[in-house]
């Protein structure tokens, strides 16, 4: 292992440690909203700064099986955490799912449709794929 090797594994490790603290902040605070939610925060962040790393590193044309992986792992967080908030029916997540938290439900309509066509392009994406892999 070479000493740039150890360099990527260290930051590596710090970066997603980094990625974590915002939800770590906000969970140690007395917003509600926020503090019932501390140990969901930290995980919710971290997986949402590893996919967006992973999504720019994609963009710049990198390709690889273990970055396909780390993506359609932190997607399935994600998901998990969305689901969770959605069936969860503490009032105090009021805020998360209506009003200005919550712009792809509520009064944005740029919002819907960014939500909309990103979920078209997954749907082409995805049908794409499966018939290439029946080639």
């Amino acid at each position: 292992m070479t000493v740039g090797d150890v360099a990527e594994v260290l930051s590596a490790a710090t970066g997603m440690v980094l990625s974590t603290y915002t939800g770590v902040l906000l969970g140690a605070t007395a917003i509600p909203v926020w503090s019932r939610n501390a140990r969901v925060l930290p995980l919710h962040f971290g997986a949402s700064g590893l996919g967006t790393a992973v999504s720019m590193l994609e963009l710049l044309s990198h390709r690889s099986r273990a970055l396909n992986t780390i993506g359609i792992g932190t997607a399935v967080v994600e998901t998990a955490l969305a689901i969770n908030l959605e069936t969860n029916a503490d009032p105090v997540l009021a805020p998360i799912k209506e009003g200005h938290a919550a712009p792809a439900r509520g009064r944005s309509s740029t919002a819907r449709r960014l939500a909309a066509a990103s979920t078209i392009a997954g749907s082409i994406l995805t049908r794409v794929a499966w018939v290439n892999a029946g080639k």
